[in-house]
């Protein structure tokens, strides 16, 4: 079930996400010692992180007891100024200071992208002491081959997982009709988009739903209509992907400014 908050503007989201996000990081290092995120680009996150790092937020947490992974990247170079990693760097770990989070990017450049995604999930499964796929599961396209669909038994669970959604309705990386979408084996795709004749890296469903809380965050009135279509919709995740997210045993949370809930009809 969708929980829904609205908020006046986007330094109001900014706000409530900030202090959901200390809450969830709180909770899990008082009950296991650890607190897991992944974390997200674009323009409202930023505001996020930038309000973690300020003093009010720094203070309330031990840092050092956090990992964080790049939920989706685009294919270019971690000092490219269009690098998630990037930005999450400048606006949140490097401000925090020396004891500071780890963070894991996409290692974009080492070579093919299927070898910048099986990296990564290489990196998730070690950091989380989870089974990972063989990379033989992969095809040529980096998707897991169909015979071993079913195999994915051990899948990471992050404690907070945070998203975005695009105007069609896109979140993280995985656009509409791509074929990331249909991926249920690896925990990481190199997600061919036509859309924008161009590879994103993304984490995929099993791992998103996996989370134990999903905090969706999204402002502007541009983003109305995706937002009612994804909420309240007719179920169709090819063309609406982030109807997709669907947590398995956690949480799912909206939290909007009001332009980019206006066109809800049931609030």
């Amino acid at each position: 079930m969708n929980e829904i908050f609205i908020e006046k503007d986007p330094d109001a989201v900014a706000t409530h996400a900030a202090d959901t996000f200390i809450e969830m990081a709180y909770t899990a290092i008082t009950e296991r010692g650890r607190f897991s995120a992944s974390l997200s680009g674009g323009s409202t996150p930023k505001r996020l992180y930038q309000r973690l790092s300020s003093e009010q937020y720094r203070r309330a947490l031990d840092w050092t007891k956090a990992v964080f992974f790049i939920g989706d990247e685009r294919n270019v170079p971690p000092d490219d100024e269009k690098s998630n990693l990037r930005m999450i760097n400048e606006t949140l770990i490097r401000p925090l200071g020396v004891e500071s989070p780890k963070i894991y990017g996409w290692p974009v450049g080492i070579g093919k992208p299927e070898e910048v995604a099986q990296r990564y999930e290489r990196e998730l499964s070690a950091a989380f002491g989870t089974e990972q796929l063989s990379d033989v599961d992969r095809d040529e396209t980096g998707a897991t081959r169909p015979d071993t669909q079913t195999r994915r038994t051990d899948i990471p669970a992050f404690d907070l997982f945070l998203l975005g959604l695009g105007t069609d309705c896109h979140t993280a990386s995985l656009f509409p009709s791509t074929i990331a979408l249909e991926e249920s084996g690896h925990l990481t795709a190199a997600n061919s988009v036509p859309q924008i004749d161009d590879v994103r890296f993304t984490l995929t469903f099993p791992v998103i739903n996996a989370s134990r809380t999903i905090l969706f965050l999204v402002t502007g009135e541009d983003k109305a209509v995706a937002v009612s279509d994804v909420i309240e919709g007719e179920f169709d995740p090819t063309n609406k992907p982030a109807q997709g997210v669907r947590p398995t045993n956690g949480r799912l949370i909206w939290v909007l400014d009001r332009p980019a809930a206006s066109s809800l009809r049931k609030l």
